[in-house]
């Protein structure tokens, strides 16, 4: 039962004999998609220092990430057609450079605007593996071999968040925070010698695309037109978003709301991950015997019961805290099989533009993502009760964009 893509597929790992082993890939690959959490995670401990050196408010310290979100954003749309175009390995070591760069000028940074202005420029160049990392697995692979790899892929950013934070808060223990900053510069720097040496060009000549702004910006509508495509893409970032309201909003509920030991919140924090992190493997063990589609709906049935049990949860108390992180445990394991398959989904008809609608995903990725964090912080309520309606929120127009679109789809379905 193999799922078919809607174009031929830009060509397969068996096929290209400058292509690494599944094995190499796969690691190599993980390596730098773990790069922007570690960017995004690794000094959230050092919060505090950053402050106290700069003599700046806490919410100026915030702002630096939220400049990096913004770099992010509007950078993947620079190397979604730079990558169509010039290849996949140019922009990519244009991008680690960059990065490395500007994370070593964090390092040496004497204010806080000038921290806001490098973490901006350092997303600038850490988004360029974010979207070539999708555009080399969508030219090498399809179907249900693009899923495994996709779930392989999530297995490293469900692990990288988790350890960014501890690897940061023993780095800045014993060297600062800007000595955090100089070990992610050689981090990238890692990650650049292992794409010079390893990563193989895999979009060849023959089938780059050389676009004007206006093309590329037609291209981009074409995309926001494509109903497959706009239909994954939008069900991927609404439960994206709703991931970003977890991790933003759960030290909030459970430390300061249900008021458990750090101790107590890092575990739960784990065991959420863990679900998130077996589920993405499992839903690559599934992806070569049961038809995505079919999969898919499963995990978003499973999705919409979480989302009810957690706001019956939260707005009753019943259960108190183990019903809200139970619900919150099945919410995660269920994306686990979401992710991966839907970016998968929405990438398959696009081998021949796959730099631009990865670019494309992952700029509304960002962009929703941040809006809504915004919106669970602006809301009137209690930490608990505005992660629960947000994340039922973005369910609800998940199943409301599905139910409007999906109809007039050509999607096959399972048989």
């Amino acid at each position: 039962m193999d799922f078919q893509p809607n174009e031929a597929s830009a060509g397969s790992i068996e096929s290209n004999s400058n292509a690494p082993s599944i094995l190499r890939l796969t690691i190599l690959l993980g390596l730098l998609m773990a790069l922007g959490p570690f960017a995004i995670d690794a000094y959230l401990p050092s919060f505090l220092d950053i402050q106290r050196d700069f003599q700046t408010s806490n919410q100026n310290v915030q702002r630096t990430l939220t400049s990096y979100f913004i770099g992010l954003a509007i950078g993947q749309l620079f190397y979604g057609p730079a990558s169509d175009r010039w290849g996949r390995r140019g922009p990519l070591i244009a991008g680690l450079t960059l990065f490395i760069l500007a994370t070593i000028a964090c390092a040496f940074t004497r204010n806080i605007h000038a921290l806001m202005a490098m973490r901006f420029l350092q997303a600038i160049g850490g988004c360029a593996e974010i979207v070539i990392v999708l555009a080399i697995v969508r030219d090498f692979f399809d179907g249900p071999r693009a899923v495994r790899l996709y779930s392989s892929l999530m297995l490293v950013m469900g692990v990288a968040p988790i350890l960014a934070p501890i690897v940061g808060t023993l780095i800045a223990t014993h060297f600062g925070w800007r000595g955090m900053f100089t070990a992610l510069a050689i981090f990238g720097g890692v990650c650049l010698f292992a794409t010079l040496a390893f990563i193989p060009e895999s979009h060849p000549k023959s089938k780059r695309v050389r676009h004007s702004p206006m093309e590329i910006a037609r291209n981009y509508a074409r995309l926001s037109t494509h109903r497959i495509f706009v239909v994954h893409m939008l069900t991927v970032s609404l439960a994206t978003a709703a991931l970003f309201v977890y991790i933003s909003g759960s030290p909030g509920v459970f430390i300061e709301y249900f008021q458990l030991s750090k101790a107590q919140f890092a575990a739960m924090f784990g065991l959420n991950a863990a679900g998130l992190i077996a589920s993405s493997q499992i839903n690559g063990y599934l992806s070569s015997r049961v038809h995505p589609h079919k999969v898919l709906r499963v995990a978003l049935r499973v999705t919409t019961f979480a989302g009810v049990c957690l706001l019956i949860a939260t707005f009753t108390g019943f259960g108190g805290v183990v019903t809200v992180w139970m619900s919150l445990f099945v919410f995660l394991a269920s994306l686990g099989f979401v992710f991966p398959t839907t970016t998968a989904l929405a990438m398959a008809p696009h081998g021949k533009h796959a730099g631009n609608a990865s670019a494309l995903l992952g700029f509304v990725q960002f962009t929703l993502s941040a809006s809504v964090v915004l919106l669970a912080t602006a809301l009137p309520l209690s930490a608990v009760k505005s992660m629960a309606v947000v994340i039922g929120g973005c369910v609800a127009l998940i199943l409301l964009i599905r139910l409007i679109l999906i109809r007039e789809t050509n999607e096959p379905r399972t048989k």
